[in-house]
């Protein structure tokens, strides 16, 4: 059987929260993590240290058939479970983002640490959490909506995981931010429509000056007329 040190891009070994290794072993192309004595009886020439680590039983030395008797048909969580869930998907997360191993892969590699559930109990509870860590935060950014405050016992340390994630947005915030690019769009339009309508507003009233003057002068012209034909009758009589 042939085994094969994964690494990291750069070159560095990738290692879990114990310092155990992560390997692949062929052909079956099974990902593991073994401890680092092991790790360094397999591949010597890699400069691995060992930390005196007891060899580790993995699940992958039992055949299909034991396997399925380790793991009981159940789907209830307990908190300490569901922490432990979190805390492998935290640890785990740089190889759920690598482009040389699929998720389905490290979803195994955390069932592995979780031998009470299958690898797709695993995978739907956290899915779960994931969406009501999501509702949760939602919620939380509804402002004078009326919604009622939802509870979510694990938002913390789900939010320490996808807290800063820009991919991880939830849908009042993307409608949020459309809204204030909206708003802010229509407030210029409203400003643009308020300077243009105050031109509008002093042409009419410079226009309604002028018929003003026009017609008032009208009136002194007319009235001086009438006055200089008054004088000019009393001096006929005269």
């Amino acid at each position: 059987m042939e085994y094969t040190l994964i690494t990291e891009p750069n070159g560095n070994i990738i290692t879990d929260s114990s310092g155990n290794i992560l390997i692949n072993q062929k052909p079956e192309n099974i990902l593991m993590y073994i401890n680092s004595s092991q790790a360094a009886s397999l591949f010597p020439n890699k400069g691995i240290q060992t930390q005196g680590a007891q060899t580790e039983v993995l699940q992958s030395d039992f055949t299909d058939s034991e396997q399925e008797n380790l793991i009981p048909s159940r789907t209830s969580w307990n908190r300490n479970e569901i922490i432990e869930l979190i805390d492998l998907y935290k640890s785990h997360e740089r190889l759920f983002k690598s482009t040389t191993i699929k998720k389905d892969k490290v979803w195994d590699m955390i069932a592995k640490k979780l031998p009470t559930h299958t690898t797709e109990q695993i995978k739907n509870k956290f899915k779960y959490l994931k969406q009501k860590y999501l509702e949760k935060k939602d919620n939380m950014g509804q402002k004078s909506s009326g919604a009622g405050a939802i509870k979510f016992e694990y938002f913390f340390e789900m939010d320490e995981i996808f807290g800063q994630d820009p991919d991880v947005q939830p849908v009042s915030v993307a409608s949020s931010s459309r809204g204030i690019q909206y708003a802010s769009t229509s407030s210029v339009e409203t400003k643009e429509n308020s300077s243009s309508n105050d031109e509008e507003i002093t042409k009419k009233n410079d226009k309604l000056k002028i018929r003003k003057k026009s017609k008032l002068e009208k009136q002194l012209s007319t009235y001086e007329q009438n006055f200089k034909e008054r004088e000019a009758q009393k001096e006929k009589r005269h």
